[in-house]
């Protein structure tokens, strides 16, 4: 039970590493490029299985960047009238 938890913790430290030392792009076109790098990096892992070590920090990783790119509004919305993008806003953010 030790030997669990003990890798447990040490998974956790190394992507909460990991995730510090990317820092999330500022823009949403930075975002979806960098998703689009792990997707890349992730199909790679599952042709070549000695690459599976990381899959989990490139999975966490990419899980940040949607968590980002939720931030960033889409530029069909950004360039609505008032009402419209209020309306338009609500919708994206329901996503």
């Amino acid at each position: 039970m030790k030997k669990v938890m003990l890798s447990f913790a040490i998974l956790f430290a190394v992507n909460l590493a990991a995730a510090q030392s990317n820092p999330m792009p500022s823009d949403l076109k930075g975002t979806m490029k960098a998703m689009g790098e792990d997707l890349k990096k992730n199909l790679i892992q599952v042709k070549d299985s000695s690459l599976n070590a990381d899959s989990a920090i490139v999975a966490d990783d990419f899980a940040q960047l949607l968590v980002n790119a939720k931030k960033f509004l889409p530029t069909t919305v950004r360039s609505l009238s008032e009402p419209e993008k209020t309306k338009a806003t609500e919708a994206f953010l329901k996503l």
